[in-house]
């Protein structure tokens, strides 16, 4: 039997409110699970971050040590099969440095990335060419972003099992 895919949920959380941090990433968590696959959260067991800024008061700055974010998130997206990036959800015209560094991990590793972005052409991020070179979609809604990686997954386990 083949292993449940897990898939890393990467986008912006600097400059975002805690809400905006994560309310995607649950929803992604909750589509995900109903296509089988495990989701990969680097918000998961943040909560001091709402207790620090307030759900929706201020956006969110570094507060853990750089190390331990970094070493955290690459293990992730290590153990993901894929990645999810939502770049709807960061501060308009800025760039997601942190979500940049995933996405270049990732592309190391061989990983497919799936985006969600209802404005390519406007999104500061997919502006980027680095960025652009290695994306495997991009999705103008989460609906759409993780049936496209329900698809990869589907496909890519009937390649595994034919003869």
């Amino acid at each position: 039997m083949l292993a449940r895919p897990k898939v890393y949920l990467a986008g912006p959380v600097s400059g975002c409110t805690y809400r905006r941090a994560t309310e995607w990433r649950l929803a992604a968590i909750r589509l995900l699970a109903a296509r089988g696959i495990e989701a990969l959260d680097p918000m998961r067991a943040q909560q001091v971050l709402a207790d620090t800024f307030g759900h929706d008061l201020r956006p969110l700055t570094e507060l853990a040590c750089a190390d331990d974010v970094a070493r955290r998130d690459f293990d992730d997206v290590d153990a993901a099969d894929a990645l999810l990036v939502d770049f709807d959800e960061g501060p308009p015209g800025t760039l997601s440095v942190g979500t940049a560094c995933e996405i270049a991990y990732a592309a190391g590793l061989g990983k497919p990335l799936f985006v969600v972005c209802g404005d390519p052409l406007g999104n500061a991020n997919l502006r980027h060419a680095f960025v652009r070179r290695f994306l495997t979609s991009v999705e103008p809604n989460l609906s759409f972003a993780v049936a496209r990686v329900a698809r990869h997954f589907e496909t890519r386990r009937e390649n595994e099992a034919a003869p």
